[in-house]
């Protein structure tokens, strides 16, 4: 399972969407709709990081976490998701 710790991360998770979208072809919708989610999350990480640059409060930095924590868990339940995916393939 991939666990997102920085946005330095965001690189190997955005490869897993295309891994996904080649294991599984007739779930293309959903993967979309996956990543379109954790796409927004990631937006706002960045966000709050340059808010954090800008002004140094500690705030943005608990808010940049928890946009991390957010998208570690989408990607716990869709880790599970694919396990019974692939459970049920066999």
């Amino acid at each position: 399972m991939l666990e997102v710790k920085t946005w330095e991360d965001f690189q190997k998770l955005r490869e897993q969407f295309s891994t996904w979208r080649r294991r599984h072809p007739m779930f293309s919708h959903d993967v979309k709709a996956i990543e379109k989610s954790i796409e927004v999350h990631m937006k706002a990480h960045m966000d709050h990081i340059i808010k954090y640059k800008q002004s140094r409060k500690k705030q943005n930095l608990v808010n940049a976490q928890h946009e991390l924590d957010q998208i570690n868990k989408i990607l716990n339940t869709v880790s599970k998701v694919e396990l019974m995916a692939i459970l049920s393939q066999r």
